[in-house]
């Protein structure tokens, strides 16, 4: 009963905590091996791309997959691991294995398949975002309060990095270059105390060195993607600007009206699509080769749509409509389907093994199995589960339980049937990760 009680009286509280706020930084925390280098000016570069042969790591051989051929797989709840904090958002990198968690904002907690293998310490509790460049294997993790980035390799803290604007709040690799782009929408200056000037910048970031820096002037960046296929970077803005940069020169802009809630890229075709979310006007917009192409309304009575993510074998959108407990299935720019989820969805992560696609529903202690429009099943997770991704070499999925302190991982296991793998072959991915015969279905 009591358990029940709490989730009436503290939720409003958790997701103001979850979600970010700018100008807001907090206490110092533990602190780790950290280093100084010096920002170039626009479009110098310091460090270039590399040209030399990557060498890649093969991962292990995941325990187990989906079982059955043919059908659409369910996973299973097969572990509950405890960390040091309350995690949030979780990235994959396939190549190596290794699944990151931002874990109560002062620690990124490292695990392969169900073995949690390091919690490694940040400075200060402000870390909001991560991003995995597979190839290069570096993990790249936004510090607001210190204007930084922590830059992580494998299960080891490489270096810290100061960015040129103040408070970072994403980053993302664009896989041609390797280079992490971080966006921030303040100047600096003024220190901290003193009311933010509203400045948009983006650190370009190459392995462990920052490598040039892009202006973007007065707007506030909030979101960034890149689009593997072209090379384009997008960055998403407050009041409704989307700029696009190649390299690290701005070649368009537009504005659609209102601030863009949600970012995310179709990996097949490089094609972006934005996510607007303010009162009477919640709206998707599609982006191709740095072009504005289509936007529809996803405006639903009541409802509030907060999160998307694009299948990375159909292309089908799904949007994430926080206050109608409903996922929407976009196709072609066109509406396909509303299915019904649980209470208060916020996250999503879809596994191109399984074509699964899973969504975290924040006050039901659950997540939901979608394949296509049809709902497969609803597992039980911990308390407030927030963030989810999933490793797309096996097919595992990791959840994050903000209550709990627990991280939760859906899987198969080996006793359960043959092993099925999938050859992944989108251009910015994994190449291929196993040689067996498999389907998406």
């Amino acid at each position: 009963m009591w358990k029940y009680l709490l989730k009436f009286t503290t939720p409003l509280l958790v997701l103001v905590l979850l979600l970010p706020v700018g100008g807001c930084k907090h206490d110092p925390g533990v602190s780790e091996a950290s280093g100084t280098v010096q920002v170039p000016s626009k479009g110098e570069v310091t460090h270039p791309i590399p040209t030399q042969q990557k060498t890649v790591q093969v991962p292990p051989e995941p325990k187990a997959t989906c079982p059955t051929e043919g059908k659409r797989c369910v996973p299973k709840a097969i572990a509950t691991i405890s960390v040091v904090g309350n995690p949030e958002d979780v990235a994959a990198n396939s190549r190596t294995g290794h699944v990151y968690v931002i874990d109560g904002t002062r620690h990124v907690s490292v695990f392969q398949e169900d073995e949690h293998l390091a919690a490694l310490p940040m400075k200060h509790n402000a870390i909001s975002s991560l991003a995995v460049d597979e190839e290069r294997n570096w993990v790249y993790v936004t510090n607001a309060y210190e204007d930084s980035i922590v830059v992580i390799r494998g299960t080891e803290v490489i270096t810290t990095l100061e960015t040129v604007g103040r408070e970072p709040t994403d980053v993302a690799v664009e896989p041609e270059s390797g280079w992490a782009y971080v966006v921030s929408g303040y100047r600096k200056l003024p220190p901290f105390g003193e009311p933010p000037i509203v400045e948009g910048n983006v650190t370009v970031i190459s392995g462990d060195r920052v490598v040039g820096v892009v202006p973007l002037g007065d707007v506030v960046a909030r979101h960034v993607v890149a689009d593997p296929v072209n090379g384009y970077v997008y960055v998403g803005c407050v009041k409704g600007d989307v700029v696009v940069l190649k390299g690290m020169e701005e070649v368009a802009r537009f504005n659609v009206g209102s601030t863009a809630t949600a970012m995310d890229v179709d990996p097949r075709t490089g094609e972006v699509y934005v996510l607007y979310s303010a009162p009477g006007d919640r709206s998707l917009s599609q982006f191709r080769r740095g072009e504005l192409i289509a936007t529809i309304g996803v405006e639903s009575k009541g409802g509030a749509p907060r999160n998307l993510r694009v299948h990375p074998v159909t292309g089908d959108v799904y949007v994430v409509d926080f206050t109608r407990q409903k996922v929407i299935v976009v196709r072609d720019m066109e509406v396909i389907a509303q299915v019904p989820v649980g209470w208060s969805p916020l996250k999503m992560a879809i596994d191109p093994l399984t074509g699964n696609v899973y969504v975290a529903n924040f006050m039901d202690d659950t997540v939901t199995v979608i394949h296509g429009t049809e709902v497969l099943a609803t597992i039980d997770v911990g308390w407030y589960p927030y963030g989810i991704g999933v490793n797309p070499a096996n097919g595992w999925v990791y959840v994050s339980n903000t209550n709990d302190h627990t991280v939760t991982v859906l899987g198969f296991r080996k006793e359960e049937g043959r092993r099925v793998f999938l050859p992944i072959v989108l251009k910015g991915h994994s190449a291929s990760l196993a040689q067996s015969k498999a389907s998406v279905v």
